[in-house]
């Protein structure tokens, strides 16, 4: 999302994780009023959406505890607002559960336009990531991919000489 933003594109994360929001904590904005009492009604989008502190990228929090019922993702109410949101924002980013907990992320992909996974790396088993991802394209959404994070680096060999060599052909060229 930060990076979308830095070209210059309005860009609005959604944290659509009722389980375990964080989106506030990363951001510093208070968790509420959020998505959760939006969709309940109990709050207008136009004061639950905050400024992140990053220019053109804006943040929709989870909401109130008592508003983030899961249900909520899979109803008219969010493609209404998804709509909405996507004639204010270049890009509009919803984050959701992880697969393993929760259908959350698959209910949403029929609510979107696209998808995508992220896997971690070396924790997630490769069997769960097929099944997702076949859920995934299975969904109304366009499926864009899988994003492995949480990668460590090699111990050495022929994978860590070339990024060190990229490393010192990128510091010496812009100098």
């Amino acid at each position: 999302g930060a990076a979308w933003a830095a070209s210059g594109r309005r860009t609005l994360i959604i944290d659509a994780n009722f389980r375990r929001p964080k989106a506030h904590a990363v951001f510093g904005v208070d968790v509420t009023p959020g998505l959760g009492d939006v969709l309940k009604n109990e709050s207008e989008l136009q004061s639950a959406i905050r400024p992140s502190g990053i220019d053109d990228l804006d943040i929709l929090t989870a909401g109130t505890p008592g508003t983030r019922q899961a249900e909520r993702l899979d109803t008219d109410a969010m493609s209404d607002l998804l709509t909405e949101l996507s004639q204010k924002y270049s890009l509009v980013l919803v984050d959701v559960a992880p697969a393993i907990v929760s259908g959350d992320g698959v209910a949403l992909a029929n609510r979107c336009d696209a998808s995508l996974l992220v896997a971690r790396a070396m924790a997630d088993k490769r069997g769960l990531v097929a099944r997702v991802k076949n859920e995934l394209t299975d969904a109304r959404a366009e499926f864009l991919g899988v994003v492995v994070n949480a990668v460590r680096a090699s111990a050495g060999g022929y994978f860590k000489r070339n990024i060190k060599a990229a490393h010192e052909y990128r510091t010496a060229s812009s100098s």
